[in-house]
């Protein structure tokens, strides 16, 4: 059931994680890089436009009929005669980085399914620690009611009373520091995957 439970732990850090999706989204941005540097073989047309209007009752200077109304139209054209191999570089090293990220991405997609799988295998091994801690808690706990009626029976003396009461401290410490543990391991995890888990303990 471990198994099954992280394997769809692990998927979802790819659906839910902040860092793997930006790194999608870096990655693809790099991959428009090198779209947008092969357009550097393209001609560029660009058209421009200006319409203007002033109204003052001022008709002389600049404000006369011939200023008062107008409009312009601008047409460039732009074509790389002579940058083709120029053009050509900057598309091969747009390419080499976005190989380079491709390969990152790979890597990070296995080590955050590392992380998941560490901090998986470390929550479930503080729980069932935790299991096993909280049956002893409840030993030592019976141990030291059963001495202190034994004491009140004057069938013990104080120093057995003060070691089991001394053994359940130590005990319940060592509980809560599991489950500390444990929710921090948690914790971990909800943040690699990017949403809440059942809490287990």
């Amino acid at each position: 059931a471990q198994e099954i439970a992280l394997e769809k732990l692990i998927g979802e850090v790819y659906t839910f994680n902040p860092d793997w999706k930006q790194f999608q989204s870096i990655v693809e941005a790099a991959r428009a890089g090198v779209d947008r540097e092969k357009s550097g073989h393209m001609p560029k047309l660009m058209l421009t436009g200006m319409l203007w209007r002033i109204d003052n009752q001022y008709d002389y200077g600049l404000v006369n009929d011939e200023n008062r109304e107008g409009w312009k139209i601008g047409l460039g054209l732009r074509l790389p005669l002579f940058q083709g191999s120029w053009t050509q570089e900057k598309i091969q090293e747009a390419k080499a980085y976005w190989k380079n990220l491709e390969g990152q991405k790979i890597l990070l997609k296995q080590g955050i399914a590392l992380q998941v799988k560490h901090a998986f295998q470390r929550m479930n091994s503080c729980y069932r620690q935790a299991m096993a801690t909280r049956e002893a808690v409840r030993s030592a706990g019976e141990n030291r009611e059963l001495n202190e009626r034994a004491y009140a029976a004057g069938l013990v003396d104080t120093k057995e009373v003060i070691e089991s009461q001394i053994l359940e401290s130590i005990i319940q410490a060592r509980y809560y520091h599991i489950r500390f543990k444990h929710a921090e391991n948690q914790f971990l995890l909800e943040k690699l995957i990017g949403h809440a888990i059942e809490k287990q303990i």
